[in-house]
């Protein structure tokens, strides 16, 4: 109780109230009454429409990159730039009177990240199992409904999550504060905006470029300028070439791109502990006899285990230190009706 009451002192928000000593309910009708702009639009046609169309051009980027690498990538800024520069096109030819507000944006990515998001760790993860597993596809219908449901349950969790964390504990995710302040940057500074939306297109085509230098078939293609798939590194371990080892240099672009995303930091993680697994682990289990295969489909086999269970173990404990604020975001999932009369039926 001593470490709780310490902990409540320095952070009353660890006790579902703000610094200032507010409930959640006064916290939310000053945000109602201060912030709440119901004279912009906010949730419009235009704005559920172009989020649809690029999160679902988004969801089949993501779903290749996360077979390709085994994780996904953000598309709330990517669909922020490209939908200010949509809408301003738009209006210099004349289908728009008027661009995009901010607020509109803002629901815009959400729609677009809903979408973007829709075949993520389940499609990569579950789904590619299950079909390794069964050896054919899921029915499309089947496929459809489990996405729609996983779909549903995310956003009845959203809610008293966001609720507690966002409102009433003001913390600061990450994804949010980019997009919040990409936003801002666009309707301070279009040229800002331009410049912006100009270098996302040249990567697009250079991205394109690569990618049918190394995956085009057709036979009037000059062999000469063709990229292979792969770029072997010289040297050997345990008397067998790198490339054995699954250490080559993959001349997509996909990685490079996905590094630049994620960081340095945790690239070079992620990098010390490829290398540690297939330079170090793999070679040592190998001469003992263990692993019987080399290659990528030989080597996870084995280890897989040890990265699964790592894996799960960090996340259940992270998940099981946070006990408290998720009981107190699950406290509030009912409606009382101190908060309809706040804001009405």
């Amino acid at each position: 109780m001593a470490d709780e009451r310490e902990i409540g002192e320095k952070n009353p928000a660890f006790f579902g109230i703000d610094p200032t000593g507010k409930s959640p309910e006064q916290i939310e009708l000053e945000w109602f009454k201060h912030y709440y702009h119901g004279d912009i639009p906010q949730l419009t046609v235009r704005a559920v429409l172009i989020g649809m169309v690029l999160g679902g051009v988004m969801s089949l980027s993501n779903l290749y990159v996360g077979l390709k690498t085994g994780w996904g990538l953000g598309v709330a800024i990517t669909a922020c730039i490209l939908s200010f520069s949509i809408g301003a096109g738009l209006k210099k030819i004349g289908f728009l009177r008027t661009n995009l507000s901010i607020l509109e944006n803002n629901c815009m990515q959400s729609a677009a990240s809903s979408a973007g998001y829709s075949t993520g760790s389940t499609m990569v993860g579950a789904i590619s199992a299950l079909l390794m597993i069964r050896g054919e596809h899921l029915p499309f219908w089947t496929l459809l409904l489990w996405t729609i449901f996983l779909a549903i349950l995310g956003v009845m969790l959203a809610i008293p999550m966001k609720r507690q964390m966002i409102n009433v504990e003001q913390l600061k995710f990450p994804s949010g504060v980019a997009a919040a302040q990409t936003l801002r940057s666009f309707y301070v500074s279009e040229g800002e905006t331009t410049k912006q939306a100009r270098s996302l297109g040249v990567a697009g085509l250079l991205g394109a470029a690569v990618a049918f230098a190394r995956g085009n078939t057709f036979y009037w293609y000059p062999k000469a300028i063709k990229i292979p798939q792969l770029l072997e590194i010289p040297g050997a371990i345990a008397g067998q070439k790198l490339g054995h080892w699954t250490i080559s240099w993959d001349m997509s672009l996909i990685m490079i791109g996905a590094g630049a995303i994620i960081g340095i930091r945790i690239a070079w993680s992620m990098l010390l502990g490829g290398l540690f697994n297939y330079g170090y682990l793999s070679p040592m289990i190998y001469e003992n006899g263990v692993i019987k295969e080399l290659g990528y489909q030989g080597i996870v086999s084995w280890s897989l285990w040890g990265g699964t269970a790592v894996m799960l173990t960090s996340g259940l404990l992270a998940f099981g230190f946070q006990w408290k604020t998720i009981g107190r975001a699950f406290s509030g999932i009912s409606m009382r009706s101190s908060r309809q009369k706040t804001f009405g039926p």
